[in-house]
């Protein structure tokens, strides 16, 4: 985990310096501005470190209190900042760098160090891992493209106001599915042992599965009304617009919940490259409706493009389940 962490910020940089010229384009901004980016996308790799090796670990509690701590010192920051008026781009990405270190001073006290020893480098465990990873890698890398594609096809149909009315929007979507990703990672330890027990699958997809998804359902749905109300107080409705794409894409989310529950079975089965292909599907999908969509009703079309494209994934992946994996979850 160290050596992927490690190579991750040393790629992530490179790539920033090679692509540099594309980047102040495409996003309007300075070489400066591409440095902070670093120190961002640095600060929230150090977050899923600590919180990957709490969950590998097998201490959720511990995993969910790195997420808690990261965000309530992003919210601490960014008031501090505020007060001392220095909200902006660079500030913002600089508050992931600091709220990482505080998760890494926080994380220190809870580790026991003694489970991680001894620590050394098992050349076959790690091509291992890299097989099993290289796939997640690039579907995780595809749906980085989910957002990024949007926003390439927008910057050649609408202003840039409306893609950040749009990314607006979508910031809060994200939050959404973060959410309820961990709530789905959180059954993987269960589902990776108990993944050879039938009786006990089928406990998971018949019983417990469908409780969690109501709920989950349901708070997505509690979002759906009462969030745009209360984010608009706290912004004073200064992105016009942005409600009907959010709502737009929590339709999403909800397809992306129902197949969240299912992932974890796929990944116990070590499924990775079907996951990463259903990723791919998904960006595919996704960035061919941007085209035929955006240059007729813009921003909206962008965010219906997003929602069925989490829908084709969902139905595809529900089939998937029903012909491929009788055997360990259907009577």
């Amino acid at each position: 985990q160290c050596t992927f962490l490690f190579f991750s910020l040393a790629v992530f940089p490179l790539l920033c310096f090679v692509f540099r010229g594309a980047i102040k384009w495409f996003a309007a901004i300075s070489a400066t501005d591409i440095v902070y980016i670093a120190l961002g996308y640095t600060g929230l790799s150090l977050k899923l470190f600590f919180g990957t090796l709490f969950m590998g670990m097998g201490q959720k509690i511990k995993n969910a209190l790195i997420e808690v701590v990261f965000g309530v010192s992003s919210v601490l920051l960014i008031i501090v900042f505020w007060r001392l008026d220095w909200i902006n781009l660079r500030s913002v990405l600089l508050i992931y760098l600091l709220s990482a270190i505080v998760v890494i001073i926080i994380s220190i006290f809870m580790l026991d160090i003694k489970l991680l020893l001894p620590i050394q480098f098992d050349r076959k465990h790690f091509l291992e891992m890299f097989h099993s990873i290289k796939w997640l890698i690039f579907g995780a890398f595809s749906v980085y493209l989910v957002n990024s594609g949007d926003n390439f096809v927008l910057r050649f149909f609408v202003p840039l106001d409306k893609i950040g009315v749009y990314n607006f929007a979508y910031q809060f979507f994200k939050g959404v599915l973060a959410l309820v990703f961990i709530l789905g990672n959180y059954f993987l330890p269960f589902i990776s042992e108990n993944i050879e027990n039938s009786e006990k699958m089928r406990e998971f997809y018949y019983k417990k599965r469908p409780k969690i998804f109501i709920l989950a359902f349901a708070a997505i749905g509690s979002v759906f009304a009462l969030g745009p109300y209360l984010i608009n107080q706290i912004y004073q409705n200064s992105y016009q617009g942005w409600v009907p794409v959010f709502r737009i894409l929590l339709a999403g989310a909800v397809f992306v919940l129902y197949f969240s529950l299912q992932c974890p079975i796929l990944k116990a089965l070590k499924k990775y490259r079907l996951i990463s292909i259903m990723a791919i599907v998904q960006v595919v999908i996704n960035i061919g409706l941007d085209v035929i969509l955006v240059w007729r009703i813009g921003i909206l079309g962008t965010a219906i493009a997003t929602t069925f494209a989490c829908l084709c994934s969902t139905v595809i992946m529900e089939i998937y389940f029903r012909r491929n994996l009788k055997a360990i979850l259907f009577l």
